[in-house]
């Protein structure tokens, strides 16, 4: 990551708070609320230096968090461009998970097998879809915007 022309590490630490604002911010829609969240998970350019951060103590929190504490349903977890180092941790990690979320876990071998499950309108191209310009510049103000149309706490019951 590059801040005032210095190029700095994109710590762990940095890409967990990332995921909680995303993923917070999903949690005040009230259409997530009712229908869940499904996750497309890209592996690609990913190796051996990444194997550092998979501790035990790392991948329990993972796990904790998304299956315990964050108020949601996920529905789907789809993998793709996966390698070894993916499928060696997925076969070690599954006889700890529970059955709900091993059939969740949908890993595959190449992106046009998300077509099998998502339509083409929503996905990107390189992933097989036809959607061309996903990347949302403002999604930060909207974001702000949302922040105050749906609380944290939830809206103000009126009855």
């Amino acid at each position: 990551m590059q801040v005032n022309g210095i190029l700095q590490k994109f710590l762990l630490e940095d890409a967990k708070k990332l995921c909680f604002i995303v993923f917070q911010q999903e949690l005040r829609n009230p259409v997530t609320q009712m229908t869940g969240i499904y996750t497309i998970d890209d592996f690609s350019g990913s190796g051996l230096r990444h194997l550092q951060y998979c501790t035990l103590q790392n991948m329990l929190l993972l796990i904790h968090i998304a299956f315990d504490v964050m108020p949601t349903n996920i529905l789907g977890i789809h993998v793709i461009n996966g390698n070894f180092l993916l499928s060696l941790a997925l076969a070690l990690a599954k006889p700890f998970l529970s059955e709900s979320i091993r059939k969740i876990i949908h890993v595959h071998s190449s992106p046009e097998g998300l077509l099998d499950y998502f339509p083409a309108s929503v996905l990107p191209k390189k992933y097989g879809g036809t959607l061309n310009d996903y990347y949302d510049s403002g999604w930060h103000r909207k974001a702000n915007e949302e922040h105050d149309i749906f609380p944290p706490g939830g809206q103000k019951n009126l009855f």
